[in-house]
This record gives structure tokens, sequence and C-alpha cells, in this order.
């Protein structure tokens, strides 16, 4: 009887997180491509200019999701008339602009987002992503406390409740029994 109330609570947690993932993910690819075609309409002034400029701030939180960073930075190169003056640029802060050079790498990010995003929408609907999920789930736990997956200690804990499951649920009558008996 553990052994189904523990696989209930395994499923059901399962099931919340897919679609706890599956609503993020498709919102985070639905998002970068509309930055997308607003920035791609608004540097190419097909539309309503102050209409359709991009949003900075999705813009912002979608980059540092994808690559764990706020900014990018980038030696911009512009001309002054009698001469050329460097300095350096954040591409992410610079987002919408409609400076040559800058535009370009921005719509290299978008590209690479887009690709990113589609790939994390891809792969939550799929089975193979749920039955990891299901068997690394302990492991999981450890890395939410902050202890970094490559310790052994994220393995050890992972077999260790599997293992702590299968035997209760093989020997969980005879140890309800033990116990009593010790209270007797």
């Amino acid at each position: 009887m553990l052994f189904f109330k523990l696989i209930l609570i395994i499923l059901l947690i399962t099931f919340g997180t897919f679609i706890y993932r599956y609503f993020q993910t498709k919102e985070d690819y639905q998002g970068i491509k509309s930055i997308k075609s607003d920035f791609e309409n608004w540097l190419l002034n097909k539309s309503d200019s102050e209409n359709c400029r991009p949003n900075n701030a999705t813009f912002t939180h979608l980059y540092e999701k994808a690559y764990g960073q706020k900014s990018r930075a980038l030696t911009h190169m512009s001309d002054t008339g009698n001469r050329i003056k460097l300095q350096r640029v954040d591409v992410i802060e610079s987002f919408p602009t409609k400076d040559k050079q800058i535009a370009a790498q921005l719509i290299q990010i978008i590209d690479n987002l887009e690709d990113y995003f589609q790939f994390e929408f891809n792969a939550v609907r799929q089975p193979k992503y749920w039955i990891k999920f299901v068997i690394f789930f302990p492991q999981k736990l450890v890395q939410s406390l902050g202890i970094k997956s490559k310790y052994i200690l994220t393995y050890s804990f992972n077999f260790l409740i599997w293992g702590i499951g299968i035997f209760i649920s093989l020997f969980g009558s005879d140890i309800r029994d033990f116990i009593v008996s010790l209270f007797k």
C-alpha cells in the first residue's frame, strides 16, 4: 500500500511539474518569437515604430534565463567625422537599437535564443525528459539546496532514496510490525 502511495505522489509531482514546465517553456518560446517579429518589423520600419517596439525587459529576462548572465559586451566603433571612436557597449541593454553593428549582434542573439527555447519546448514534450525527471528527482532535490551535481553526494542521495523506497515497499508491513512490537 505504501508503495502505491509513493508512486501516486511521484506521479502527481511529475504531472504538476509537467504542466508548469510545459506552459513556461511555451511562454518563453512564444515570447522570443514575438520579440524577433517585433524587432524585425521595428528595424525595417514595416509598421508604426512606437507600437511595435520590442520589449527590453522581456528580452533581457529571456537572455538571462538562457545564458545565465545579464550583459554581453561589444566593442563598438563609430565614426565621428574626423576620427573613429571605440567604446564598450552592452548589447543586451542596448536592445532595441537601429545601430547596424549592434543590431547585427542582436539578430544573431535572438536567433540563438529562438533555437534554444524551441529546443527546450520540444524537449519538455518528450517522454524521455519525464522518465529522466522521475529517475533523477532525488538528485534534483539535492541540487535545489545548492549542492553541485558533480559531487558524489548527489549521486549517492539519488541511490539512497530509491533504495529506501524499494526497501520500504518490499518490507513495509514487516517494518511496521517490528516498530509496533517495540512499543508493546
